[in-house]
């Protein structure tokens, strides 16, 4: 007997499928689409090889926020369609119909990845400052234990925040969508549906990154400006299909959260 779905909590299953689904059903137009995001992306990749930032994490987000204005409208605008009743395969013209859905919901994705990558950025910038002899005078096992533990807690209760751009893409009001996912269990089904997409597109990027660097020579240990040109433009553009399928993915999840009484 299937239990009654409690507020908050959705079947992740089905929504990961039905992104998988739709995203391939559409695949077509979702490729024309993605064109322009992906070589504004690669722009943003180009510039900061140019001026040197490979190894400069926190200015990476500053880099890039046109590709993240460019996949914010892409996923917005896919988002809405889909909901809307419309077809990918139409003019984008027809975005002006929801054209404030659209707008907002891109901006809340750029504010997203722009946090995103201050805090991925300053973690991996904070991290050499600290030795393995500094971090044992300074905490106790124990306390390293509890604090890894508290950060992640942290990080699994943010989760939901991360997707706030997909319920305003929908049209649904964000006080009524918040009040839905208030309990800290609605992040669960929210990173289970992020993981079935995420882990078997991470896996395949692996796989191809892997023939790609086989490509390149190493110089001195190191990786040529070309073989990271081109690896960071390969990831970037499976970023963006990760975030379209996730995007559709999720959004149904939540098409169901809401509709539940």
């Amino acid at each position: 007997m299937a239990l009654e779905p409690k507020s908050g909590n959705f079947d992740f299953i089905s929504a990961a499928n039905t992104g998988y689904r739709l995203a391939w059903k559409n695949r077509l137009p979702l490729l024309r689409l993605m064109v322009l995001p992906f070589f504004i992306k690669v722009g943003c990749i180009a510039a900061i090889l140019f001026l040197g930032f490979e190894n400069q994490i926190l200015r990476h987000g500053l880099v890039m926020i046109p590709a993240y204005f460019a996949e914010g409208f892409l996923v917005a605008y896919v988002i809405r369609t889909l909901h809307a009743g419309g077809d990918l395969g139409d003019d984008v013209k027809q975005a002006r119909r929801y054209f404030d859905d659209v707008i907002a919901a891109m901006i809340v994705f750029v504010l997203i990845q722009l946090t995103l990558a201050f805090i991925i950025g300053y973690t991996i910038s904070a991290m050499p400052e600290m030795s393995p002899e500094t971090e044992m005078e300074s905490t106790s096992a124990l306390q390293g234990f509890l604090m890894a533990v508290s950060v992640l807690a942290l990080m699994l209760w943010a989760f939901r925040f991360a997707w706030l751009h997909l319920p305003i893409a929908m049209g649904i009001p964000l006080s009524s969508f918040l009040s839905r996912i208030q309990s800290f269990s609605s992040s669960i089904p929210m990173l289970g549906c992020w993981l079935a997409i995420f882990l078997p597109m991470a896996f395949l990027m692996v796989l191809i990154s892997q023939g790609i660097s086989s490509f390149f020579p190493i110089i001195e240990g190191e990786a040529n400006l070309l073989s990271t040109f081109v690896l960071g433009s390969f990831q970037g553009g499976a970023e963006i299909v990760i975030n379209v399928i996730a995007g559709i993915a999720m959004s149904y999840g939540f098409k169901s959260l809401m509709e539940q009484k």
